[in-house]
């Protein structure tokens, strides 16, 4: 799969060797395990997900960073939207949520109301 990458020799402090692998797309040099895992960002294979609301996601560290920013790392979210039950730690990542997942509109009406049930 990834036959166009080519070895690179690194030389470490104490004289060991460490054979790496470039990206064939970006040219980064990682170990051929996060090679694999950094190939993801560039053909779009998301093999992780957030079980907290389902979010495809390319890594588990995407996943890990994902809970804290969204879910504030935490499974008992504060802030739970009435239309689809989802859960979150802070009222910003609500507020977007109703926007992007539910396509309301931020001066909206029913954007305020359903703001002002979390309070």
């Amino acid at each position: 799969m990834y036959c166009k990458c080519s070895f690179v020799l690194i030389v470490a402090k104490e004289n060991t060797r460490k054979y790496k692998k470039k990206c064939p797309v970006c040219e980064r040099i990682f170990s051929e395990y996060y090679l694999e895992v950094h190939m993801r960002k560039h053909t779009g294979v998301k093999t992780d997900f957030c079980k907290i609301c389902g979010k495809s996601l390319n890594s588990k560290h995407g996943v890990y960073q994902h809970l804290l920013l969204v879910h504030g790392h935490s499974r008992n979210g504060q802030y739970e939207c009435p239309l689809c039950i989802k859960k979150w730690m802070s009222v910003e990542s609500f507020g977007r949520h109703l926007m992007v997942k539910h396509r309301i509109n931020k001066k909206s009406n029913e954007f305020k109301e359903l703001m002002s049930t979390t309070q």
